[in-house]
């Protein structure tokens, strides 16, 4: 676990180097709340994403999902590493049970067969004493005292009578203890073995569930070594990839570049002419007010589907430079058509490289500037040039050029800038 650990770190470490990590992850317990967090944050990479090659951006997504499971699978390796100690720990106790049951037992088996000895020799006894007397000198009152020659004599075989009684009532006292004490023994005995079975099950039932923890170990180990090589291979091929992503958005940046200097120059040709036109009609009308403008209100939502990723400054998480998403993605099905938000002019429909298909319509004035329209990542061309009227259907809905999904990347350009499209839609 160590190890895996100091690999962990040093991916971490490589992954700092080449800006790979967004930052830290929010704590999420609940495994359902911890997904939604993941798929809600996966959701809002593919936006800062955009405009990144497939490849780069679906490496880096993996990469990140990877990063989202290297803490659970740290935790399950954790959990599995502690039930292996608990259950090993466990196995040992019941081990020692056994042991001290089985030495109980062998204590017990000891003490039966001296008391059986035991009882054995105090029987002997009684049967030497018993024996003697009858051979000696009878064992009843009578034959005491038609026995004796003298009243000493008698009385000696009295005082040798009692002594003998005695003597046996003790044996015959402690053989009867000692029988009892047998069966005593004998039931703990039984008692012992039994206990010494249930131990020696609990003892295989807690082997078992040792080995069991301990292969949990290491299928957690073995999933967070994977995690961990998986991280380290992939954020070794997202380094690789830099350079030429770099180049290819310089390329896409010097494309957008030259778009808005098209519609700046168109705009500022514009208001040359208006200006033009204006200062013509001040002749001719010396005292009469400036027209209104050409146009006004709002223009014609472009696709069915509603907003979902706004215009704005996004931060590229790979390149690590703020970037401008210069429009609205639409959401909508491949095929869907796209219609011309205003009438206008199209001033180009051509194939890029991060808008994929595109179309360009100029406006003329609106507002009192001049406005612009673009339509981006079509899955095919519906008009190639000329006028088109507002609601006119110029293409369809496609994920061409630099696209995760079907959509509709949809901009507004005043001047020859880019603004915010909900101002006009």
């Amino acid at each position: 676990m160590a190890a895996a650990r100091r690999v962990a770190l040093t991916l971490l470490a490589a992954c700092c180097s080449v800006g790979l990590i967004l930052g830290p992850a929010t704590a999420v317990t609940d495994p359902s709340d911890r997904k939604r967090s993941v798929d809600k944050a996966i959701e809002n990479l593919k936006e800062d994403l955009e405009d990144t090659s497939a490849d780069l951006a679906a490496a880096y997504t993996k990469l990140k999902l990877t990063q989202a499971k290297v803490p659970a699978a740290q935790s399950a390796l954790d959990r599995a590493v502690a039930a292996a100690a608990d259950a090993s720990a466990e196995h040992t106790l019941a081990v020692q049970r056994v042991q001290l049951a089985k030495a109980s037992e062998a204590k017990a088996e000891q003490d039966l067969v001296a008391t059986r000895k035991s009882i054995a020799a105090s029987r002997d006894q009684v049967a030497r004493f018993a024996n003697r007397i009858y051979q000696d000198s009878g064992f009843g009152e009578m034959d005491m005292v038609l026995g004796s020659q003298t009243p000493q004599q008698f009385a000696d075989r009295l005082v040798l009578g009692e002594t003998v009684m005695d003597v046996q009532s003790a044996t015959m006292e402690r053989l009867g203890n000692q029988k009892a004490m047998l069966v005593a023994l004998e039931d703990r005995l039984a008692a012992l073995r039994a206990e010494a079975v249930t131990a020696e099950a609990a003892a295989k039932a807690a082997l078992d569930r040792a080995n069991a923890a301990r292969a949990s170990a290491a299928s957690a180990k073995s999933d967070l070594d994977a995690l961990v090589a998986d991280q380290a291979s992939t954020a070794a091929a997202i380094k690789g990839q830099l350079g030429a992503e770099k180049k290819r958005l310089a390329a896409l940046t010097a494309e957008s570049n030259a778009l808005k200097a098209t519609l700046a120059e168109i705009a500022r040709k514009r208001k040359l002419e208006e200006a033009r036109r204006l200062a013509e009609w001040k002749k001719k009308h010396p005292n009469t007010p400036k027209p209104p403008p050409t146009a006004t209100g709002t223009l014609f939502w472009p696709t069915a589907g509603g907003i979902n990723s706004a215009f704005g400054m996004r931060y590229h998480p790979i390149l690590h430079y703020w970037r401008l998403h210069a429009g609205v993605d639409i959401g909508g099905a491949c095929g869907q058509p796209i219609y011309a938000a205003e009438a206008g002019v199209v001033v180009e429909a051509r194939v890029t490289s991060g808008s994929g298909l595109r179309v360009v319509i100029d406006h003329g004035i609106m507002r009192g500037v001049s406005l612009a329209t673009t339509y981006n990542h079509l899955s095919r061309f519906a008009v190639t040039g000329g006028s088109v009227r507002r609601g006119q259907l110029i293409g369809s809905v496609g994920d061409t050029g630099l696209s995760t999904a079907c959509h509709l990347h949809f901009e507004t350009y005043e001047n020859g800038v880019p603004v915010n499209p909900t101002r006009w839609l």
